[in-house]
């Protein structure tokens, strides 16, 4: 590995600290050992930005079911607090008529006053259902069976995207 020089300034408690610890990690002084250590300390800064930004995009470039699950998750949490507003405490085991789980979406959404498509409130009522956030009960009911908002977060999400995965490869 070939070699360069690097000059720079830096303060001096931070010298007279690095050349106290190389000296203790060295033993007696010797020749090279400054810059041997400075080095690993160099690669070190590298090393761990690499990996900060490594982790950084893997955090962008998530599976794009578990944002899909968070997102609903939130949904979800905000409709509890809509209905919860209107009177009603949303627990598991809870029935919803559909009047009222369409107009919670409607305000959540903010569709009252951008209306879009009208099968937009259905679309989040079969997310909630497909993630297992409601069940159809009977006719205009729906059963709470997550409210949205007691999930260990990545525990519960990681094993709902590996069921929705194992789902789909049978």
């Amino acid at each position: 590995m070939s070699k360069i020089q690097i000059h720079c300034t830096i303060p001096k408690d931070f010298d007279t600290e690095f050349r106290d610890l190389v000296a203790r990690l060295e033993g007696p002084w010797k020749k090279g050992s400054y810059g041997k250590h400075l080095a690993m300390a160099i690669k070190e800064y590298v090393t761990s930005h690499n990996k900060q930004q490594q982790i950084a995009k893997n955090e962008q470039n998530a599976d794009p079911k578990r944002k899909e699950i968070m997102k609903t998750r939130e949904v979800m949490e905000k409709i509890r607090k809509e209905i919860f507003w209107k009177g009603i405490e949303i627990n598991r085991g809870t029935g919803i008529p559909e009047k009222l789980l369409l107009d919670a979406i409607i305000k959540v959404k903010n569709l009252k006053n951008n209306p879009g498509d009208r099968r937009t409130p259905y679309k989040w009522i079969r997310k909630l259902i497909e993630y297992e956030f409601i069940h159809k009960k009977g006719f205009n009911m729906y059963e709470v069976l997550d409210t949205g908002q007691d999930w260990s977060e990545l525990e519960t999400i990681e094993e709902k995207v590996e069921q929705e995965n194992s789902k789909l490869l049978i």
